[in-house]
């Protein structure tokens, strides 16, 4: 990653700075959390035809309640993604982030 810092004159600059920042970074964090949302929604789903629905846990992960087949497909999917070395394309997505928008580079 090609580093240049970043100037900026006051504190109302610098703040802007973190602001879109901050954006960026929960932008690319709902992009990659979606995944998980998409199994636990069919999890859900398929509870509700199984009639399992009324059975929900604790979920510490989220900190809601979830059904016991949406855990179960939520866990499935981080152990295979896991398994499968994807959390590596993760990482990467954030390091080729820094180039595609480098530090101060949103507009």
């Amino acid at each position: 990653v090609d580093y240049k810092a970043v100037e900026y004159a006051n504190i109302l600059e610098y703040s802007g700075l973190v602001l879109k920042e901050a954006i960026t970074g929960i932008i690319i964090g709902l992009g990659s959390r979606l995944c998980l949302y998409i199994f636990n929604f069919s999890g859900n789903m398929l509870d509700m035809e199984i009639g399992f629905s009324m059975v929900q846990e604790m979920d510490p992960t989220t900190n809601v309640n979830s059904t016991i087949t949406s855990n179960f497909y939520m866990y499935i999917f981080m152990l295979l993604f896991l398994v499968s070395d994807m959390h590596y394309f993760i990482i990467d997505a954030m390091m080729d982030s820094y180039q595609l928008v480098p530090i101060g580079g949103a507009k």
